[in-house]
């Protein structure tokens, strides 16, 4: 609810706790600015053409209670942040 982006729901107050973007045809790298999406829970990018690192910053994301990023060409290990 409260999103018209297919894959995204939000809150009442419009703050982001989902992305489902599995098999999405997603190009490029993961966004520091995703540890900005403090109320985010789950988190689903698998199948998708995602490369680089993953950003430290994901491990600012305390809520974040399923994560998958499975099927794409991520380099590199975990953030120890998370």
């Amino acid at each position: 609810a409260y999103s018209t982006f297919k894959g995204i729901r939000c809150d009442s107050d419009k703050r982001v706790l989902e992305i489902e973007l599995y098999k999405a045809s997603l190009n490029g790298i993961l966004p520091p600015e995703i540890g900005n999406l403090a109320k985010l829970e789950y988190l689903e990018l698998g199948g998708n053409a995602l490369y680089g690192s993953i950003p430290d910053g994901i491990g600012r994301l305390k809520n974040l209670e399923y994560f998958s990023i499975s099927e794409n060409s991520f380099t590199g290990e975990l953030p120890k942040s998370m």
